[in-house]
């Protein structure tokens, strides 16, 4: 996205959910050792890019799969994300727990809002640092350490820690 502002274009995270799905299957498919050689190379990639991009060219647009069109700045923050939730993902000794106090408080609105507007979720509202509410009949408050809400709601915690005021932690269907 940020080589097609430099270029006058308009950029695209993805062309759809499907493609973004089949390019992570394929690449899980990969041995370990190239896996990680490919997350170096496209990181530094990334990280030259935006060391790179013109001052002027930050709100280009640009086509974000889950967002429409926005200002290609996003990809900082998108690439901030993927570092955070696929670091926990490895299983590897970093854990949500470990995770920025400045990085939870600025994605826990968001994954809250994107769960919201998930197929199959119940409504959900941020009530408080770490507390979201539920749309379920009756509604359910959840409540705990701001990371382990931002976890449950990523799908990258079972909910352990969380209080739901007596009632079970709905079911939540992934984020993907």
């Amino acid at each position: 996205m940020l080589r097609a502002a430099r270029s006058g274009l308009i950029g695209e995270q993805y062309p759809s959910e499907q493609a973004r799905a089949g390019a992570i299957e394929a690449g899980a498919r990969r041995p370990a050792a190239v896996i990680r050689a490919e997350v170096d190379r496209a990181v530094q990639e990334c990280l030259t890019a935006m060391r790179q991009h013109p001052a002027g060219l930050w709100d280009a647009p640009a086509i974000w799969l889950r967002g429409g069109r926005g200002p290609v700045r996003g990809a900082v923050a998108s690439l901030r994300s993927e570092l955070e939730f696929h670091h926990v993902d490895l299983a590897a000794g970093y854990a949500p727990e470990d995770w920025p106090a400045e990085f939870v408080a600025t994605e826990l609105p968001r994954v809250t809002a994107l769960m919201s507007d998930r197929a199959g979720a119940p409504s959900m509202t941020l009530i408080a640092a770490a507390a979201v509410r539920i749309g379920t009949v009756p509604p359910v408050d959840v409540t705990g350490s701001p990371a382990a809400v931002l976890a449950w709601l990523s799908g990258r915690g079972d909910g352990s820690g969380l209080d739901a005021g007596g009632a079970g932690l709905p079911s939540l269907p992934p984020l993907a």
